[in-house]
């Protein structure tokens, strides 16, 4: 996973993955229906407070902090160990504890029971939308753990690892002093 142009962690680059630039979603009865349906406004004011909540520094900072302090737990091997799951639910109960904060704290009589109704109301509206992908790959143990095993390279300072295990072979040539062959010398980077 690439770092945020600004040098932010790789958490801070998977909550920023193409939502900026893009309009605020909208569901529901159009504009050119006339009649504004106020449950179809509540989903949209809920869903607008929802992308404001992901993209809050507030967030980011949380997630990064509580991705480097249990990095150093996970490896690239293919056994998934027993310890990853407290932290995985840990994990997730961070982001759906911060979420049901701001979200209450921006959008009036929130309910997290409402809420969820009204998402499987919405369900077909909603796939393909990029703030609930990124919610989506949130609550994914295999998303988690590519994320985990991305931060504990970052604290290594493994190039490799953060390429996600490519080995990288650089040949430099150059013209020896004395006109040699001009072979190159593997580095073996």
């Amino acid at each position: 996973m690439e770092a945020a142009p600004d040098g932010a962690a790789p958490a801070a680059a998977l909550a920023e993955l193409s939502l900026a630039g893009e309009e605020d979603l909208t569901f529901g009865n159009s504009a050119s229906a006339g009649a504004s349906d106020p449950a179809a406004d509540r989903f949209d004011s809920i869903v607008g407070a929802l992308e404001d909540a992901m993209m809050d520094e507030g967030f980011r900072e949380r997630q990064d902090a509580y991705c480097r302090s249990n990095c150093g737990v996970f490896d690239d091997a293919e056994e998934m160990k027993l310890e990853y799951t407290p932290i995985f639910e840990a994990y997730v109960a961070m982001v759906e504890g911060y979420i049901e904060e701001a979200l209450g704290a921006a959008v009036e009589g929130f309910s997290m029971e409402e809420f969820m109704g009204l998402i499987a109301e919405h369900e077909a509206e909603l796939e393909g939308s990029d703030i609930f992908d990124l919610l989506y790959s949130l609550a994914k143990f295999g998303d988690f753990k590519d994320l985990m095993l991305s931060y504990k390279a970052e604290e290594e300072g493994g190039v490799g690892a953060a390429l996600g295990g490519l080995t990288l072979s650089v040949t430099v040539f150059a013209e020896p002093a004395g006109g040699g062959d001009g072979g190159g010398a593997d580095t073996g980077l």
